[in-house]
């Protein structure tokens, strides 16, 4: 596409107790962020977080995070961001 990277989108809403129980379990944490490595891009910040928690599926060998993006809410972001509206 040539374009640089020029927009991130940052998750605004608190993890369930459940879930940093389990990241804590595993010696694992959520990604964090430092707003101030990010001044050179547009932020967009929204409430991110599925309610749903992921619980693993039986024969999974792949490791998942318990943790899903809210589809919907990234789907308007997306839509803001190809058609200008951000």
């Amino acid at each position: 596409m040539g374009k640089k990277l020029d927009i991130v989108i940052l998750n605004k809403a608190q993890f369930p107790t459940e879930v940093m129980v389990n990241y804590a379990k595993e010696k694992s944490r959520p990604v964090t962020h430092n707003k101030k490595d990010l001044r050179k891009y547009k932020l967009i910040i929204a409430d991110l977080v599925n309610e749903e928690i992921e619980k693993p599926k039986k024969g999974d060998k792949i490791k998942r995070s318990l943790i899903r993006h809210d589809l919907k809410t990234l789907n308007e972001i997306y839509t803001r961001i190809i058609y200008n509206k951000i």
